[in-house]
């Protein structure tokens, strides 16, 4: 039965590269297979155990919400989760960008196009310092970027 392995790289210094992770699936007879896929606990590998948790139980609360179209509820425990982020890995770790894009998400559904454009912004410009990251994440944030700008009117 395959089951997934976690490998990754620790780094020192500005490159800040723990949280690069190689994700591998190994069948019974031990043969890697690489998965395209990343399972939604890799962002919190870098994380302690402590934290982790926190963030998963503020992001689990978050999720539910969001489900029930409660948005406005939402934004704060994703804030929360953020936060913790930044207080363990600081304010320019990559693990940042997907969850500053959820909450760019939730804050421009909810209207709140500004704060969204904030979120986006910043969640582009950390992956430009780690050498852009996913490329499909990138235009995704662009995207949703683009939608924020043309709701405010400052794209046509």
């Amino acid at each position: 039965r395959p089951f997934t392995l976690f490998r990754g790289r620790i780094g020192t210094g500005n490159a800040q590269r723990t949280g690069m992770v190689r994700i591998t699936e190994v069948d019974a007879h031990g043969h890697e297979i690489e998965t395209k896929e990343e399972p939604k606990t890799r962002q919190l590998v870098n994380l302690s155990p402590a934290d982790a948790k926190a963030v998963a139980d503020h992001e689990r609360a978050a999720d539910s919400l969001i489900e029930k179209d409660r948005l406005h509820q939402a934004h704060a425990p994703l804030c929360e989760a953020i936060s913790i982020r930044e207080r363990a890995l600081g304010f320019k770790h990559p693990d940042l960008c997907k969850p500053l894009c959820k909450v760019g998400g939730v804050l421009r559904a909810t209207g709140r196009f500004d704060d969204a454009e904030k979120a986006y912004r910043r969640s582009l410009e950390i992956r430009e310092k780690h050498d852009g990251g996913d490329a499909l994440e990138v235009a995704r944030t662009l995207e949703a970027l683009g939608e924020v700008l043309r709701a405010q009117g400052n794209l046509t």
